[in-house]
């Protein structure tokens, strides 16, 4: 089960000090965390379009980050922004490139 990064100080440490990969449309922020699991949050830029089209994505890279958890390193805050062109990408793609980010932790 996957856990949702809400601390504001927890957010904002995260984008000043996190590293960044990015393979576009997607870029991956992420730190270590010191608690021994993932905390994800999904972030689709303000140009994705209205809440719906946003909320679709979250949807979207939430499902993609459920069926790859296994896989994943643990003890990270991972931020996963998400570009408008999001929507050109089918889901095995997105499984795909999100596979590829996320090796790059490791």
């Amino acid at each position: 089960m996957e856990e949702t990064l809400t601390s504001r100080k927890d957010i904002r440490e995260l984008f000043q000090l996190g590293k960044r990969f990015s393979k576009p449309p997607l870029v991956l922020v992420h730190k270590p965390n010191g608690i021994g699991h993932n905390r994800f949050l999904y972030c689709p830029e303000r140009s994705v379009g209205t809440a719906v089209r946003r909320n679709r994505v979250k949807r979207r890279l939430r499902a993609a980050i459920a069926e790859l958890a296994p896989g994943f390193s643990q003890g990270f805050d991972i931020a996963v922004l998400a570009k408008p062109t999001i929507f050109e990408l089918d889901h095995s793609e997105l499984i795909s490139y999100l596979a590829f980010l996320m090796r790059r932790i490791q």
